[in-house]
């Protein structure tokens, strides 16, 4: 679900050229495996916006998800 839901905002990235600089999480439904998310943000501007490394893909390699009380700590690992 971690793995789909950041492809998701990565691929808005890659097609929209949509830069996201809030993300609300809305609804996590662990039955559905779904997550309903919405973000706010701009198209990306190459004047504001300065590329260093691009991401190119999520991957599960490396991914750890450490369940506390009162949070979660997720660890991705992306492909440059």
């Amino acid at each position: 679900l971690v793995y789909s839901f950041l492809d998701e905002w990565l691929y808005n990235f890659h097609a929209f050229d949509f830069v996201a600089n809030a993300i609300t999480i809305e609804e996590i439904n662990l039955d559905k495996w779904t997550v309903v998310s919405s973000g706010k943000g701009e198209v990306m501007d190459i004047s504001r916006h300065p590329q260093g490394m691009e991401v190119k893909a999520i991957t599960y390699s490396g991914m750890r998800i450490d369940e506390k009380k009162g949070r979660v700590d997720i660890y991705v690992v992306v492909d440059i």
